[in-house]
């Protein structure tokens, strides 16, 4: 079962995993008034455990100012409506540049728990460049996964602070595997630049 958006957020936030900064609100005047605490572009995110492939049915959409936000959310809703009545929420995200990298779990059946790094987004389908390593993780693991995938060479030879904050993150989520029980996770992206890795998109299966 997908656990809600709003949710899993809360999940990564509590084992010290950083995340864009985002709210989780109910109606547009809730969302107005939460805009103002965030920084615009904002990112509008359906919450609904039924609705998987957000961006292609519009369930996904970004506000570039306040007078934008109401037109968006209204497009939002009505376009998750057409495929759902199960819905949570939306989720307010202030919106990250970045290098896309994702880092997803799984249990496997004959090794159990285990752990994938790789380039994030669109490169995840288009290269199949990910690498394994079983749960739990060592920081010699964390680091040599990351020089094992083309992602290495995204970050470049001098991303140092990239890398550590990539390694610091996959040992939290290495962490939480090993005490939650779950069937995946997906980060993705887990948007890395100079101030840290941040996850924006996250999908865990119970």
């Amino acid at each position: 079962m997908k656990i809600s958006d709003r949710l899993a957020y809360k999940i990564l936030k509590s084992y010290g995993i950083e995340t864009a900064r985002y709210a989780f609100v109910k109606d547009r005047t809730h969302a107005k008034r939460i805009s103002k605490k965030l920084s615009f572009p904002l990112v509008l995110k359906i919450d609904s455990p039924e609705i998987i492939h957000k961006s292609e049915s519009g369930c996904v959409q970004v506000a570039f100012s306040e007078n934008d936000l109401d037109e968006k959310f209204r497009l939002l809703v009505k376009n998750a409506e057409k495929l759902t009545k199960k819905i949570y929420g939306v989720i307010l995200q202030e919106r990250i540049d970045g290098k896309e990298m994702m880092i997803g779990s799984k249990v496997d059946e004959q090794f159990g728990p285990v752990i994938c790094f790789g380039l994030g987004g669109i490169f995840i389908e288009a290269l199949h460049d990910v690498s394994f390593r079983l749960i739990p993780l060592e920081k010699r693991d964390a680091i040599s996964m990351i020089k094992d995938s083309k992602a290495y060479d995204v970050l470049g030879s001098r991303g140092g602070s990239n890398i550590t904050a990539i390694v610091d993150t996959l040992l939290k989520v290495s962490r939480f595997i090993e005490r939650e029980e779950i069937k995946e996770l997906d980060i993705n992206p887990l948007m890395v630049n100079e101030k840290g890795a941040f996850a924006v998109d996250v999908r865990i299966i119970r």
